[in-house]
């Protein structure tokens, strides 16, 4: 984990307006609204309104260091990422959701 933090880099797209943050470019169509009970400190809950793509996908431009990572590896690695970590709300890794499965993900060869 350690030697991947240290030789694997995710190059962004672009950055959000207000804070800075690196994104990549997400290519779907527009979002649906989806509402979803959340609990608050386990002890309360609301309602969270929060977009949701059915089907998207990105192209993710990777930088590695090749003399520690051949480009199986990578694939290998970030097939891995989506299928057992995944990205956004209700992700298989989530410590406060469920694992819903929503925004797994797996690598596909262009």
């Amino acid at each position: 984990m350690t030697k991947a933090k240290l030789s694997v880099f995710v190059m962004h797209d672009g950055v959000d307006a207000e804070d800075g943050t690196p994104l990549v470019k997400l290519k779907a169509d527009a979002p649906e609204r989806h509402e979803a009970l959340v609990r608050m400190n386990f002890t309360s809950t609301d309602i969270r309104i929060r977009p949701m793509w059915r089907k998207w996908g990105a192209t993710v431009n990777v930088q590695w260091d090749a003399d520690q990572f051949t480009f199986n590896d990578i694939v290998n690695l970030m097939d891995r990422a989506g299928i057992q970590v995944g990205i956004g709300e209700g992700r298989p890794d989530s410590k406060t959701s469920t694992g819903m499965g929503w925004g797994q993900f797996r690598v596909v060869r262009i």
